[in-house]
């Protein structure tokens, strides 16, 4: 083997070795990437279904608190009328719930969250007037309450097929 020959092999390995470091670092830079890309967008379903179950859970027991001491008080049994305080945590949080409704569940579920609260203030008002013809009325205020809360479990029946279907935040359409 002559020194030219010598001088082109050199050349041969130094040019393999270059396209293979640029290959491979090429391979690897773009698999990190996808598996990156990837990983991020398994956290934030993650993190959405996360918070998507929390408000669910507190709105659940918002609305369950409501709808137990409005049943109270429209049967008479809720004299210190503690169902005030049901209906003031509800009105706290309803304009953080419906946004954050909206945001990871859709429109169609917070306008059924809106139908909601339009019935717990009308029934609200109604409790507030003492001279009521519905208060006179058997049962006219429990079944006010009674419709309210088959909107409410209409309304978790659809929230609950959402998380378990993923159809939460970004994935809900």
């Amino acid at each position: 083997m002559n020194a030219s020959d010598l001088k082109s092999a050199k050349k041969l390995e130094f040019i393999k070795f270059v396209y293979t470091f640029i290959l491979g670092g090429t391979i690897t830079f773009f698999w990190q990437f996808l598996n990156n890309y990837f990983s991020r967008e398994a956290d934030q379903v993650k993190y959405e279904k996360t918070q998507a179950t929390d408000l669910f859970t507190e709105n659940s027991k918002l609305l369950g608190k409501v709808v137990i001491s409005f049943r109270s008080f429209a049967r008479g049994m809720d004299k210190n009328l503690t169902w005030r305080q049901a209906y003031i945590d509800w009105e706290e949080n309803f304009t953080k719930n419906k946004a954050l409704t909206e945001e990871y569940f859709g429109k169609t579920s917070a306008s059924d969250l809106v139908t909601i609260n339009d019935s717990i203030n009308s029934l609200s008002d109604e409790f507030l007037d003492s001279s009521s013809s519905k208060n006179d009325s058997a049962g006219g205020l429990e079944t006010e309450v009674n419709n309210l809360d088959n909107n409410i479990y209409d309304l978790n029946s659809i929230l609950i097929k959402a998380l378990l279907s993923d159809k939460i935040g970004s994935n809900k359409e």
